[in-house]
């Protein structure tokens, strides 16, 4: 995406944003949805994912956004027939008609997202709030269809991290806590609300994927309609109890009763009572927050489209995310897995390819869920000497045969089945060895 004079040019789509959208939206607005590239990519890379699996035209909508940039997009980049509605902010509706000549080939309105939600069916939502996204919830969650996918982009960055409690209370519901793992409890907590959502009109979810940049947080949701896909995600919205001196964390299972903090069973060894230091999170979603096939699918789609680099690095850190590999040479074989299942090679050509195909989602599908939140070397350093790199210390997690990976969540985090103690005990002796080099 660039941004020149006024000239926003993301993903084949050119548009100008100054004058009357500047007008209409304010300045600070219109940088804020420019920023949102990212979260648009993902909804681009979905659309598609969506058409090519559903049989028939597919209805889209992009809810809120002001300049309809993304169904923009949607037009210009998928080919087979869909519906494309775009949510308009009033004043703009003449002038976004008359500046692109894709728009005649969507629905644009200007309505209140509400309204237009709750009075129409949708196989696709996109909702890319400029703030909190949970009061669209409600009327997103009853026009989606089947089988449909959610898209949700919240910019409350200040919010999810936990500057104002009050303001989080009330919107979402949860308690927050600044921690390291800040971004993965935003995931969880939007997952919660959306899943309460969702249980009103007998609905559930599942979580696709989600991704947290400076600018937003974003979680795609795989919406199933029927009691029997409702009553297995009821019990995954836990309470998470956190301990303040050590960072240690676990989810409450048996969440039917609220249980005194003293009643509680210790999270570590931080005294002998532990109640001083505990607190409690959340509630929140307590499942897994990727699907590995689902993501290896839209990096299929990330190259398909020719996404810039930066992109495509983000969609290859959220399938090292969700795999956590043992080992070096899996990771290096799951990078190939979008060129194998892409590329043309010899022999019979369809079913060879549809059979490889299928292998590659069975693997996919085989893993076992990314272990629970990551730690961030800021919160677990050792006083004096230089920090050891993060792919070392990824390596050695492994050789003592935990999963470790990288994460898209912080430059400096890493996702692994060690517990908080071995995390800790190994970055001291690493400390200790580099310290005696130097």
């Amino acid at each position: 995406m660039s941004c020149i004079n006024g000239n926003v040019l993301e993903h084949g789509v050119s548009y100008q944003t100054e004058g009357p959208i500047e007008a209409a939206l304010t300045s600070k607005r219109v940088s804020k949805i420019v920023e949102l590239s990212t979260s648009r990519a993902i909804a681009l890379c979905c659309v598609k994912l969506l058409s090519d699996k559903t049989a028939g035209p597919i209805s889209v909508l992009d809810a809120i956004n002001a300049f309809a940039l993304p169904g923009l997009q949607w037009v210009k980049h998928i080919n087979k027939d869909i519906k494309v509605t775009s949510n308009v902010a009033k004043e703009l509706q003449n002038d976004i008609c008359g500046q692109n000549e894709d728009v005649h080939q969507m629905e644009i309105v200007a309505e209140d997202p509400h309204v237009l939600m709750h009075s129409r069916k949708f196989k696709f939502i996109y909702i890319e709030a400029i703030g909190s996204a949970v009061t669209y919830l409600d009327a997103a969650l009853r026009s989606i269809n089947h089988e449909g996918l959610l898209c949700v982009t919240s910019t409350d960055i200040a919010i999810l991290n936990n500057k104002s409690p009050d303001t989080a209370l009330r919107l979402y519901g949860a308690k927050f806590l600044k921690s390291e793992y800040w971004g993965e409890m935003a995931v969880r907590v939007i997952a919660a609300n959306v899943l309460r959502a969702a249980g009103r009109w007998g609905k559930g979810v599942t979580i696709e994927m989600c991704t947290v940049t400076e600018y937003s947080v974003t979680v795609v949701f795989h919406v199933l309609r029927g009691a029997k896909h409702v009553e297995p995600c009821l019990p995954l919205v836990q309470p998470l109890s956190h301990c303040l001196n050590c960072q240690a964390r676990a989810f409450n299972e048996d969440c039917s009763q609220t249980l005194p903090l003293n009643e509680q069973t210790p999270l570590c060894g931080c005294g002998d009572n532990n109640t001083s230091a505990l607190t409690q999170l959340g509630p929140m979603w307590s499942g897994s927050i990727f699907n590995p096939t689902f993501i290896q699918k839209l990096l299929d789609q990330a190259i398909d489209f020719k996404m810039s680099e930066s992109l495509t690095k983000i969609f290859q850190l959220l399938l090292i995310d969700s795999v956590c590999c043992k080992s070096e040479l899996a990771e290096n074989a799951l990078l190939k897995l979008p060129e194998t299942s892409t590329s043309n090679q010899d022999g019979p050509p369809e079913k060879k390819a549809k059979s490889d195909e299928e292998s590659i989602v069975i693997k996919l599908d085989d893993i076992q869920p990314a272990p629970l939140f990551y730690f961030d070397f800021q919160h677990h350093s050792v006083k004096g000497g230089n920090p050891p790199k993060l792919s070392a210390v990824v390596e050695r997690l492994r050789k003592l045969g935990h999963r470790a990976s990288k994460t898209h969540f912080g430059p400096r985090c890493v996702r692994t089945s060690a517990s908080l103690q071995q995390f800790n005990d190994l970055l001291k002796q690493m400390w200790e060895e580099i310290s005696k080099t130097t």
